[in-house]
């Protein structure tokens, strides 16, 4: 109560008026026609109805439900009371025992957002109402003030009842005329769209837009990941976020309130142009948060949902706490999927270049055979040799019978061990080289490493997978070309003592190579 001194005289007691503008207001959140629709087909989810059914047109938008309907004491005291909670006494619905997911009480005015005139027909209990609110009627009222502004509660609406006939079942009617969409016109798959992702579907609830059912989206998922947590201020969560198969167009994880979806999907910080693969357009999924009902918080407690429904207030201690947790859990499934694909992409390669590791060595092999008889037991090689006493095996060098031969003394005899490693490498399809026998492997040695290493002692070639250019050659589709030219450029380095005839060798190889391979793609276009 005020203090009041004796020199103060009571007036009449104040009370706010509102102008009839204030439509104009409640009505701009609802701008969008698929979200102003959407809203009116939440009314009829809220009053029991198993069917909505919604016709757009040029010039009207109907939409029809076959809920519980209204009847006078209703629209009176509910319907006509503005930003009323009333609605969520009702704690569940009694056909279907559904939690109301209306709660701002001014849903009921979204028509508004795109049409000047909202009528309403209902059905209840056997007796019919009627009325409409024209906002061009309601603003034509009695004015007051310096701007002589009509005011909402002294514009009254004509107001009828009327006596069902066949055509008027139970539930609500609502009709939309002069509509202000700019000389628009509603496309039936965007409002479709809208729904299956805003509102609850099911067989219990069924919704047609110009004869056709909206369905909830259906994503082909390689795996689900079930979100099932107690946070601290905020109580449990729960729902599951899919791994898609395919790219999604909106990808991203939707957050529900009363089973409802609240603004986009999100990734809650995420930076999903960061993320390798683009992980991020395979991820979405449904997350019901019952924490941010308005009913959950305490009285005059700050809404975590904005009025408009469209979003959340970040800023809110609840909606932080929900955010960080959605942020961790989505950073190591980004993680994860990126891992797998890193897996998958180096088995790819490793594969591919397995592949190409045979072939190059047949090839190489065969060129080797033409140039350099083979060599049986017992025989030797003769030739120049390196400084270090390495033997050159250039065109000059002669391979004789097994037993020593020339007046040059005896030549230097191929071991037992190195001859049966000849044979194996041979019979296996592996390299020989300069009468040389290699086994080629994959060697993982570092990016800043060459792409191919030989290390004649051991009879080895390590094709380094770890090189950048293996990566490319798959995207590419040339890693056999890749691997030739790693692995011939090395031998032809080892082979040759001058650049020249590197040069010279590595021409005549890759020839060689070039010829093999345009046979076999003529065999293979053959056989297609």
């Amino acid at each position: 109560m005020i203090q009041v001194t004796s020199r103060e005289r009571r007036l009449k007691d104040l009370k706010f008026m509102v102008a009839a503008k204030i439509l104009d207001e409640i009505s701009g959140l609802y701008s969008r026609y698929e979200k102003a629709i959407a809203e009116l087909v939440v009314n009829g989810y809220d009053a029991d109805a198993n069917s909505v059914v919604i016709d757009t047109g040029r010039e009207r938008i109907v939409i029809s439900d076959n809920g519980s309907g209204m009847d006078e004491q209703d629209i009176r005291e509910v319907y006509m009371f503005l930003a009323s909670g009333q609605k969520r006494v009702v704690r569940r619905t009694p056909i279907y025992h559904r939690l109301p997911i209306g709660s701002k009480g001014i849903g009921k005015l979204a028509g508004l957002g795109i049409a000047r005139r909202m009528e309403v027909r209902t059905t209840k209990n056997a007796r019919g109402y009627s009325f409409a609110v024209d906002l061009d009627e309601l603003k034509g009222g009695r004015g007051i003030g310096k701007l002589n502004e009509a005011i909402l509660d002294r514009s009254p609406m004509e107001f009828f009842e009327f006596t069902p006939g066949k055509n008027d079942s139970p539930g609500t009617v609502v009709t939309l005329s002069r509509l202000r969409m700019g000389g628009g016109t509603v496309d039936p798959k965007r409002v479709m769209a809208y729904i299956a992702r805003d509102i609850p579907l099911g067989p219990t609830f069924r919704v047609t837009v110009n004869g056709q059912a909206c369905k909830p989206t259906s994503i082909d998922a390689k795996r689900r990941v079930p979100v099932v947590e107690t946070l601290p201020n905020l109580g449990e969560i729960r729902g599951e976020i899919l791994i898609a198969k395919k790219r999604l167009p909106n990808p991203g994880v939707s957050t529900s309130v009363r089973n409802r979806v609240v603004g986009d999907p999100k990734f809650f910080g995420i930076k999903t142009s960061s993320l390798r693969y683009n992980v991020g357009d395979l991820i979405t999924g449904l997350i019901e948060v019952p924490g941010f009902d308005p009913e959950e918080g305490g009285e005059g407690e700050l809404a975590v949902i904005t009025a408009d429904r469209e979003r959340f207030v970040e800023t809110h201690p609840k909606y932080i706490v929900y955010a960080e947790y959605m942020t961790t859990v989505l950073s190591k499934i980004c993680r994860d999927l990126e891992k797998e694909y890193d897996d998958r992409r180096e088995a790819e390669k490793r594969a591919k270049v397995d592949d190409a590791i045979k072939q190059v060595g047949e090839d190489l092999s065969a060129f080797d055979k033409l140039r350099n008889p083979p060599v049986g037991a017992g025989a030797q090689v003769t030739g120049a040799r390196s400084e270090n006493g390495d033997l050159y095996s250039r065109p000059t060098v002669s391979v004789v019978g097994r037993q020593p031969q020339g007046r040059s003394g005896p030549k230097r005899r191929i071991p037992p061990d190195t001859w049966e490693s000849i044979q194996a490498t041979l019979e296996s399809g592996r390299l020989r080289f300069g009468n040389v026998p290699y086994v080629i492997k994959q060697q993982n040695l570092g990016e800043e490493f060459e792409e191919c290493e030989v290390r004649r002692e051991q009879h080895l070639i390590l094709v380094n997978t770890d090189h950048p250019s293996y990566e490319m050659a798959v995207r590419e589709k040339c890693v056999e070309i890749v691997v030739f030219r790693a692995v011939a450029g090395k031998l032809a380095a080892e082979e040759s003592r001058s650049a020249a005839e590197m040069c010279e060798r590595l021409d005549e190889m890759v020839r060689f190579h070039a010829s093999r391979v345009k046979t076999r793609i003529e065999r293979a276009e053959a056989v297609d």
